[in-house]
């Protein structure tokens, strides 16, 4: 059965390693703490755990005064701010872009695009020499976008900034995250590994003289946590930005 929830994701990790036949000695607390830390690790490296959101914000006077934007804490990072300026709409008889291309486009047909990207490039260029890209600044753990240098006196209460950013999936959400077979290893890995420091603190002798190994439960465990770990970065996570050409 493909897991659905947490409850079922967790049994299923648990019969990985033998449960109900094998008794796993662990709380539950410890069993939850353990799919938390392996989600953030699944957020932070494979791909399939965020995805790209555009979030229009409101300004607030508060917003302005203090200079940072609170988001919430499934935001990963921001890689972008966009101002709204109505004013530059298309829609304008008199904006630049329209006028080219209403005298360039009557004839869609006849007309060579390059001379049309050429002069968007240049109006581009030029736009970002007035109006230079706006400086943010944001870390996960203070939830808070900044907004910094000269730009934050060009806004007002009331105007909207969109933002781009990345999302951690909501497992409550999209549910199909607890069929990742990647992430159900890891975590089966890492549960044998707390299953494992346990058992090796004591000598367990079940009837038949059977005996529970935990020093050898646990080297395996970190085996298998260090090669899923390897294939995560060779994998499934994409390549870090000085590698994109």
């Amino acid at each position: 059965m493909i897991p659905k929830t947490r409850e079922q994701f967790i049994q299923f990790c648990l019969r990985q390693l033998g449960h109900p036949v094998i008794q796993i000695e662990l709380d539950y607390e410890q069993l939850d703490d353990i799919v938390d830390y392996c989600l953030h690790y699944y957020y932070d490296y494979h791909f399939d755990g965020t995805h790209k959101e555009y979030l229009a914000h409101k300004l607030t006077k508060e917003d302005i005064e203090s200079g940072f934007v609170k988001l919430d804490d499934s935001i990963i990072f921001v890689t972008d701010l966009y101002m709204l300026d109505m004013n530059r709409s298309s829609n304008n008889f008199f904006d630049v872009q329209y006028q080219i291309a209403l005298n360039d486009f009557f004839n869609i047909s006849s007309t060579q695009m390059h001379n049309y990207w050429i002069s968007m490039t240049h109006l581009e260029l030029i736009n970002q020499i007035i109006n230079p890209r706006t400086a943010i600044r944001f870390n996960r753990h203070m939830n808070k976008l900044f907004i910094d240098g000269g730009m934050r006196q060009k806004l007002t209460a009331g105007s909207y900034v969109v933002i781009e950013c990345y999302r951690a999936i909501n497992p409550d959400e999209y549910p199909d995250i607890w069929g990742d077979r990647w992430l159900q290893r890891y975590t089966t890995a890492h549960i044998k590994k707390v299953w494992g420091e346990v058992l090796k603190k004591f000598n367990l002798t079940l009837p038949g003289n059977v005996t529970y190994n935990g020093q050898i439960i646990y080297d395996e465990a970190i085996n298998e946590i260090r090669e899923l770990e390897e294939k995560m970065i060779n994998s499934y996570s994409g390549p870090v930005l000085d590698m994109i050409g």
